[in-house]
């Protein structure tokens, strides 16, 4: 692109208005990057150092560099100058910086870019810019990292799963990653990313994190019998005052209130309790774990209820 005014063509000897070194200058100015002062969180506004050349609009390709002044905590917007503010793109230009995405002090280098934001423009980061330009590649991945992640739905047949596939839909744009070399989601959500951005593969596991474990008898109880015993074969905790627990009641007794023991290896650490109104009253003093191989045993009352019948237990588990 020539400049307004090409002084080497100029004629020996003849004037030229000092204004169109100016606007050379100021055309030059365009080229470059704009370094700025900056202000705000989520509304982040540009200030030109002084000295530089005036720009009255937005052009297409322009490049603003500034230091973060916050840490953004929503949606993040840029103005320049007064001249709009207008939304801040990952590099895939549909996704908004947005939580975490801009940290205070970091240095970042944007682009302006006109077909953005429906037409309307917007910023995209440009490639010596410090913003996260998409997933990251697993060796970028530090411990605990937050890492951006727009919307996405986990198709649950990609592994060949035909009869009724799960969909997961991931509308939560941070996923939590604990290291670099064995990443994973919170529990019950594995990832496992290979090669680097933009081509990688990303491997998801769900595991069962929650479950239930219980019995169901529809006769009237013995003495002291055992309803159930189970011997674990995964480790898994039981909630203080077995929080989640469900005790269904179809015959209810008629004696007096009736006492279940739960037991951990033969040792009680929690009760469930059946009045004669039908109503189910649990305890358990603290958080209880189980290793592989424990025993979970529940035991019926000692003094049966001779009404007392057609009893289901659900024990919510949690594994470990």
């Amino acid at each position: 692109m020539p400049l307004p005014q090409i002084f080497a063509t100029v004629p020996a000897n003849t004037r030229v208005a000092g204004q169109a070194l100016d606007t050379d200058l100021d055309q030059i100015g365009t080229m470059g990057v704009y370094p700025c002062s900056c202000s705000g969180t989520n509304s982040i506004a540009l200030v030109p150092f002084p000295n530089l050349p005036t720009l009255s609009a937005y052009a297409n390709y322009q490049r603003f560099a500034f230091v973060a002044a916050g840490t953004s905590t929503g949606p993040v917007t840029i103005d320049f100058a007064g001249l709009g503010a207008l939304p801040w793109y990952f590099a895939d230009g549909t996704s908004q910086l947005t939580t975490g995405n801009v940290i205070v002090g970091e240095y970042y280098d944007v682009a302006f870019i006109q077909y953005l934001n429906g037409g309307g423009g917007g910023f995209i980061s440009a490639a010596a810019s410090t913003a996260t330009a998409g997933l990251p590649g697993a060796n970028t991945i530090t411990n605990a990292m937050l890492v951006p992640m727009p919307p996405h739905t986990l198709k649950g047949n990609a592994q060949a799963i035909t009869t009724n596939p799960q969909d997961l839909t991931v509308s939560q744009s941070l996923i939590l990653l604990i290291g670099t070399d064995t990443p994973h989601l919170i529990p019950g959500i594995g990832i496992d990313i290979t090669g680097t951005w933009p081509n990688q593969t990303i491997n998801v596991t769900l595991e069962l994190t929650h479950s239930a474990i219980g019995f169901s008898h529809f006769a009237t109880f013995g003495v002291s019998e055992v309803a159930m015993r189970w011997k674990a074969p995964i480790a898994f905790t039981i909630a203080a005052g077995l929080a989640g627990t469900q005790v269904s009641v179809g015959g209810a007794p008629s004696d007096g209130t009736q006492t279940f023991s739960l037991q951990k290896n033969t040792v009680q650490f929690g009760t469930i309790q059946i009045t004669t109104g039908g109503g189910v009253a649990l305890t358990a003093a603290s958080l209880t774990t189980f290793a592989i191989a424990d025993t979970l045993t529940i035991v019926a009352p000692a003094l049966p209820d001779s009404t007392m019948s057609d009893i289901g237990v659900a024990l919510l588990i949690v594994r470990i």
